[in-house]
């Protein structure tokens, strides 16, 4: 939930220059010169947590003559949340994404190191549709749609996921992302770009590091055999996720986009359900693990393989993540402890399919 804390911190972001938005978009090599009329407005609905978020609406002459454009701007607005973060990853993921037809906004323009925008970031085009809130229980799509239709949106939701996998964008598509972290193996990297997230986030002798660095060196040591590593979405919120009649028609925000294995998306996805459960456990309609898998493997057109092992993983980027939160996230210690009870559990049956 976006509460008074986040609200706050968003406040005190950076807001883009409307002139040198101007600049920057009639700089490009498609657009003719002209930029007529543009506004900027910034979403107030919990959109940007971990980046700026502007949506500009311009007039703009690609040769046509003028038209209105509705754009999105993604840009660092200051601190970023990620430490180890690029705009450039994020921007060639989702032109990558676009080429082999996977719903996402259209990439238009990348300012990589911010001398035109202000900022680092990118521009897209908008799309419009229906967003799940954050807090997806108790505000917004999800918290008002019939239970069955809840389910059947929850379930297109790891649907998607299913069909990313489906598609099997390899390491030659998004070759950027092949050095992502440091490691021999796929999973390797990702564990260790977690850590160096954490290390970062905390200081050396903390607890939660200590403890986040005991369960990257099991999940190193007793890797299964896997399938050869594919695109990953990498933050299965629901919010993500733009939906149309009940369709899936873009998915939002790849910055944590790797090469891996879209079980750990799967089991996002279910695990975040859980939690947001807790707080309207009587709700009607919302998917068990075994529907949710079951859709998964309908649409990925595969069985879902090592899912303890990829449970583990997706809870102990989760704790990662959760440490550069603490500064806005009320009741940090104890939402902390709560997923890494649930990583020890996990972690507890892992033992005993993999040993160690």
């Amino acid at each position: 939930m976006l509460n008074d804390n986040l609200r706050n911190v968003q406040a005190g972001w950076l807001r883009l220059e409307e002139d040198r938005v101007r600049r920057f978009i009639a700089a490009q090599p498609e657009v003719a010169g002209r930029v007529g009329r543009l506004s900027i407005g910034y979403p107030t609905s919990g959109q940007g947590i971990s980046n700026g978020i502007a949506f500009l609406s311009a007039d703009i002459d690609s040769g046509r003559g003028m038209e209105q454009r509705e754009l999105v701007v993604r840009y660092a607005p200051g601190a970023t949340l990620l430490k180890q973060k690029t705009f450039s990853d994020e921007y060639l993921t989702m032109k990558s994404v676009e080429a082999a037809g996977i719903p996402a906004p259209k990439m238009l323009w990348l300012d990589a190191e911010g001398d035109g925008l202000g900022a680092k970031g990118y521009i897209m085009e908008r799309i419009f549709g229906d967003i799940p809130a954050s807090s997806m229980f108790s505000a917004g799509l999800l918290a008002e749609a019939e239970a069955e239709t809840r389910k059947a949106l929850m379930l297109e939701a790891v649907g998607f996921h299913g069909r990313v996998r489906r598609a099997a964008v390899g390491p030659e598509r998004v070759p950027h992302l092949v050095t992502r972290g440091s490691g021999a193996t796929p999973v390797e990297r990702e564990v260790n770009w977690w850590l160096e997230e954490t290390r970062q986030n905390l200081p050396d002798g903390n607890d939660m590091l200590r403890r986040l660095r005991s369960a990257a060196a099991w999940l190193r040591a007793h890797q299964p055999a896997l399938r050869p590593a594919t695109l990953v979405h990498g933050d299965a919120q629901l919010c993500n996720l733009i939906y149309r009649d009940g369709k899936v028609i873009a998915a939002l925000d790849w910055e944590l986009a790797y090469l891996g294995h879209g079980e750990v998306d799967l089991a996002v996805a279910i695990w975040l359900t859980r939690l947001q459960q807790m707080a309207v456990p009587d709700l009607q309609g919302v998917p068990s693990e075994a529907e949710f898998i079951t859709r998964y493997e309908d649409e990925s057109g595969a069985p879902v393989e090592h899912y303890a092992y990829m449970k583990l993983l997706q809870l102990y980027k989760l704790c990662s993540v959760l440490t550069a939160s603490a500064p806005t996230m009320p009741s940090f210690e104890q939402f902390w402890e709560l997923n890494w009870s649930e990583l020890e559990k996990i972690w507890s049956e892992c033992r005993g399919e993999y040993g160690g």
